[in-house]
């Protein structure tokens, strides 16, 4: 059986007269993933409105310092791969399986992960606000020093992620399994006590 070719660094291969961040569209972008078996190795591009087949094997594709542009990972695999210091507008993630993907220091407000696998994923540094982590399976994930603000991660399995240094304001855990196993519970409100009259009997 003939050995699949080398993975290609395609920033490396760009013309000398290339812009320094090109624009590759969906179709041009996933001509050359295919071409590298799902080892490409994408640096400082502008991918706009990138939306692969549901079920595509992407696993162990680098997207490195990239501005994603309304891309879809919809149930794709995405294991080991890596989005480390990107930029995603509108970025969907829905049923994605990215176990063990690098989301390391990404910017992505408004994202979706609805259901996606995430387990041992790195978020470390990264910032998600206003994201939606319903339903995934988080376990093991880090998010160390995460911006995660106003993000849903209602059912989410968060079993052994670590959120050290994590910035949760306003999101909502319910119905999630927190990093110690158990299920998320609301702090207690204190019962607010009354003053009652002198008179009153």
């Amino acid at each position: 059986m003939p050995n699949p070719p080398t993975p290609q660094d395609w920033s490396a291969n760009r013309s000398a007269d290339a812009i320094d961040d090109p624009i590759l569209r969906g179709e041009d972008l996933l001509r050359r993933q295919l071409l590298t078996f799902g080892g490409g190795v994408f640096r400082n591009q502008a991918l706009v409105g990138v939306e692969w087949v549901q079920g595509s094997d992407l696993s162990g594709l680098n997207f490195i310092g990239c501005t994603l542009t309304g891309a879809d990972f919809s149930r794709c695999n995405l294991r080991n791969s890596s989005f480390a210091g990107s930029r995603f507008v509108v970025a969907v993630f829905m049923c994605a399986d990215a176990e063990g993907a690098d989301f390391t220091k990404a910017i992505g407000p408004a994202s979706d992960f609805m259901a996606a696998n995430l387990r041992a994923a790195r978020f470390v540094g990264a910032s998600f606000v206003h994201s939606d982590f319903r339903g995934t399976d988080l376990r093991g994930a880090d998010f160390t020093g995460a911006v995660l603000s106003e993000s849903r991660f209602c059912a989410a399995n968060l079993e052994g992620a670590n959120l050290t240094d994590a910035i949760v304001d306003g999101v909502d855990f319910t119905g999630a399994t927190m990093p110690d196993g158990t299920l998320f519970r609301k702090p207690a409100e204190e019962p607010i006590a009354l003053p009652v009259a002198k008179d009153a009997a």
